[in-house]
């Protein structure tokens, strides 16, 4: 019985960390079953092998490691999506935390259950997805797509509000072409990170009004480091010793009077 995972001994007590844990530990359901049932033909003592029955995991332990890990999910992958080189802007994050809102809110059982017992769906689910594609071409997906699937949304549904009547008639083109353009759009492209940027720069020319509300507030930067900094303990102690308040650090920050 041959697997290429393993299961961390060192799990830090972060959300991700645990979810690393538990999805290594489904993984190897079957050979942590085969442990416990073989366990009297182990070469161990009759205290070891009764201290090991102890642990033994029951059917509602699964379900519950199971549940976590379909709860966990989403903060994974939100946590990758947006971790890099460089700064997460406002449009990725905003997007994240939306879409992670929305699933903690909602309820539903379906999406619990088949994650509890997955495996005759998702090859049923798999084999009516790969049907449906116009070119029979495996394509792994991106965590962009596993992040909209752990969340449980397949498409985005743009709808515009009847309401806002004193809109000028710019803006209300603007967003009908828009309505069509993006629903073109996610037919034609794998969805990324970087399918906001490659979208705003193919229609800026049709959308100039609101492709410059897309420079504004899409490319804000979401956070004051850079994604890396965000989650490195390094950076952290030196942000927090370059606050310190020193001699060195003070005749940096000292103006003079008359020059103020």
């Amino acid at each position: 019985m041959k697997t290429n995972k393993n299961v961390n001994n060192d799990c830090p007590t972060r959300r991700n960390s645990t979810f690393v844990l538990i999805d290594a530990i489904i993984d190897l359901k079957h050979v942590i079953i085969k442990l416990f049932t073989e366990k009297w033909s182990l070469n161990l003592r009759k205290d070891q092998v009764i201290k090991l029955a102890k642990l033994e995991l029951t059917i509602e332990n699964w379900d519950l490691l199971s549940v976590l890990r379909f709860v966990l999910k989403p903060f994974y992958l939100a946590t990758k999506m947006m971790s890099g080189k460089e700064y997460a802007t406002i449009g990725l994050s905003y997007y994240a935390i939306n879409e992670i809102k929305c699933f903690c809110a909602k309820d539903d059982k379906c999406s619990e259950q088949n994650d509890v017992h997955p495996l005759e769906s998702s090859s049923n689910d798999n084999s009516t997805s790969s049907s449906t594609l116009s070119a029979q071409i495996e394509v792994k997906p991106s965590v962009f797509d596993e992040f909209i699937a752990a969340c449980g949304q397949e498409e985005i549904i743009l709808t515009s509000n009847n309401k806002e009547k004193s809109k000028r008639i710019s803006i209300n083109e603007e967003l009908k072409y828009f309505k069509l353009a993006v629903q073109q759009f996610n037919a034609a492209v794998q969805p990324s990170t970087q399918s906001a940027k490659i979208f705003w720069k193919a229609h800026k020319d049709r959308l100039p009004l609101l492709t410059h509300l897309a420079k504004i507030h899409l490319s804000a930067c979401a956070t004051s480091v850079p994604s890396e900094s965000a989650f490195s303990q390094s950076a952290f102690i030196g942000r927090k010793e370059r606050s310190r308040i020193t001699g060195e650090n003070l005749a940096y920050s000292v103006f003079l009077k008359d020059k103020l």
